[in-house]
């Protein structure tokens, strides 16, 4: 899927650039479930985003700070697609390499009882506050990131989910 040689992840950095060119986003994935006390490591920084011209051209002046580069099969060659507001418009989901380590920006993601696929506007009333990277972010509610993992299926998201099962009855 993408190049062997992918950079080590440095969740504060790639947390810091987007705080600092005020991008409107709300942690989830693995990092979202560290945020809420999980221990088990990720490789990549989930973010869902509104989908709004304004917070694109944001996310856009992030990720040049980051020297980001769209993470393509290797089958396409030495083709390097830098990141534009247009492109991140048209397309659900983006994986980006960055100097920082991986980051994916999410239109959405499956977080309803049903798996309805659920975006920023519907997941931020639930979201709640922390400190990461020195700064307040906001992060999807554990809750809708332990939905999302439900629904992913992935043998990674089943392997988490005890984890985040004990932290929800712990804190709920």
């Amino acid at each position: 899927m993408s190049s062997p040689e992918l950079p080590e992840l440095h969740a504060a950095e790639l947390l810091t650039a987007l705080v600092e060119r005020d991008v409107m986003f709300l942690v989830v994935g693995g990092i979202g479930a560290q945020l809420h006390g999980a221990a088990r490591a990720t490789k990549d920084l989930d973010v869902c985003v509104p989908w709004a011209r304004e917070n694109f051209d944001r996310l856009v002046a992030a990720l040049d700070d980051l020297h980001a580069r769209l993470d393509l099969p290797l089958e396409l060659g030495d083709v390097e697609v830098r990141p534009s507001s247009e492109l991140l418009a048209r397309t659900s989901m983006t994986r980006w390499i960055t100097q920082a380590g991986i980051l994916d920006v999410l239109q959405d993601i499956p977080a309803g009882k049903d798996g309805a696929r659920r975006g920023y506007v519907d997941l931020e009333p639930a979201a709640v506050q922390v400190r990461a990277a020195a700064r307040a972010v906001m992060v999807a509610s554990l809750d809708d990131i332990i939905a999302s993992k439900e629904h992913a299926d992935r043998a990674k998201d089943r392997d988490a989910l005890p984890e985040l099962y004990a932290l929800r009855e712990k804190t709920g």
